[in-house]
């Protein structure tokens, strides 16, 4: 085997670890920061904190001072996503990115960012 093929599997096991040990506590909280959309006039860097609770199927966000409780909640392995009225959020489990869309009336405002796990609630 050569050194890159073990370096590539040592950091594959690592990153497993890492994911392993958070992944299936619950609760779970995310922080995000937006990427924003500047041509759109809506800035870069904007936090967003997701917190879900597997167990139960609950699934929260908190943007700008306003938190929204998601009625629509999917939880897997893979993903999580949720949806409002007015809102929905999907973050990849594997790699912590996530998408917020905010649904207006003739538009659709998409914003993706990265997510880091924070603390376990439990």
């Amino acid at each position: 085997m050569n050194l890159l093929r073990r370096a590539s599997l040592a950091v594959v096991g690592v990153t497993a670890a890492l994911i392993g040990s958070w992944a299936w506590a619950t609760p779970l909280r995310l922080d995000c920061v937006l990427d924003g959309n500047p041509s759109a006039g809506v800035p870069a860097g904007r936090p967003l904190v997701v917190t879900f609770d597997e167990d139960i199927g609950a699934l929260l966000a908190e943007q700008s001072g306003q938190t929204y409780s998601f009625k629509k909640v999917s939880i897997t392995n893979t993903s999580i996503t949720g949806l409002t009225e007015d809102f929905s959020v999907a973050i990849d489990r594997s790699f912590l990115a996530v998408v917020w869309q905010h649904y207006e009336a003739h538009k659709v405002s998409d914003d993706f960012g990265q997510c880091s796990p924070v603390v376990s609630l439990k």
